[in-house]
């Protein structure tokens, strides 16, 4: 739309969007509400209709000034190496793929030192609506985010209201109290920062090792055959513990599963993995 539009709009809309950077922004605490459609019309499972999430509704105008704040604080994070090199998701030039390679050589390594490896997958349920938005807003500023660029992100996710539809029916407007927005161009980096330091931290228990691809985690713990399993059920169930207590909102999907990791397969030279 603006660039089909004159030159003197674009040069009209970047002054509005200097205004908006340098005045604390309050003309962005009014939110748009995000929408959360709840007909069901496809004859979906009531789990799959407790998965949808409500959609940030938000004009094209304001989409670009997050495009334009998203690709600075993006040059930040990287120029400063702030973001751990064991995420991948959400990133620019970034795959699944480059997880699944370095996993995949770990579990070689094993098998050539006649190791048993063995590794937990770890899904956080509703990671974007879980992110306690003030430990964010900490994290932001001891990365060294601060001034305009830290006060846009206090006014972006801060004070956000949420309405369900369901069919011609809309309901009244409530204020959420965490989660960034769906469908935000700023919310995936912003979540990075969010979920940085949860490798760096299970790492620290002795012989566990670990990737992120968004908020996909794999834990993984190799060790020699003489009392594989107890050194590897004790180093994962001291990771897990530690993941839980690391983001609270977060900790909690896990608790709501079984309290230690269920060791199904050992990987072992000789034996095919399913």
């Amino acid at each position: 739309m603006i660039r089909c539009a004159k030159k003197t709009i674009p040069r009209g809309k970047t002054k509005h969007y200097r205004v908006f950077w340098s005045k604390h922004l309050e003309e962005l605490k009014r939110k748009r509400d995000a929408l959360r459609n709840t007909a069901d019309q496809t004859g979906r499972t009531d789990d799959v209709q407790a998965r949808r999430r409500p959609i940030s509704l938000t004009s094209v105008l304001a989409k670009l000034m997050e495009r334009m704040v998203n690709r600075r604080l993006t040059c930040f994070l990287d120029t400063n190496n702030i973001l751990r090199s064991g995420q991948a998701g959400l990133r620019p030039q970034r795959s699944t793929n480059q997880q699944v390679a370095t996993f995949s050589q770990h579990i070689k390594d094993a098998l050539d030192a006649r190791n048993t490896l063995t590794a937990v997958f770890v899904d956080f349920k509703s990671a974007y609506d879980l992110v306690w938005k003030e430990k964010l807003i900490l994290k932001l500023a001891k990365i060294g985010i601060k001034h305009n660029m830290l006060n846009w992100v206090k006014a972006f996710i801060g004070q956000r209201s949420c309405k369900v539809r369901y069919e011609n029916a809309l309901s009244k407007s409530n204020l959420l109290q965490t989660g960034l927005p769906q469908g935000a161009v700023t919310s995936c980096t912003l979540f990075n920062v969010f979920i940085n330091d949860t490798v760096e931290l299970v790492q620290t228990v002795t012989g566990i090792k670990g990737l992120l691809d968004a908020d996909d985690l794999v834990l993984w713990y190799s060790a020699s055959k003489k009392n594989a399993r107890e050194r590897t059920e004790s180093a994962l169930n001291c990771a897990l513990k530690l993941l839980a207590n690391l983001i609270p909102p977060l900790g909690k999907t896990l608790r709501r599963g079984q309290k230690a990791p269920k060791l199904r397969k050992t990987l072992r030279r000789g034996r095919k993995v399913p």
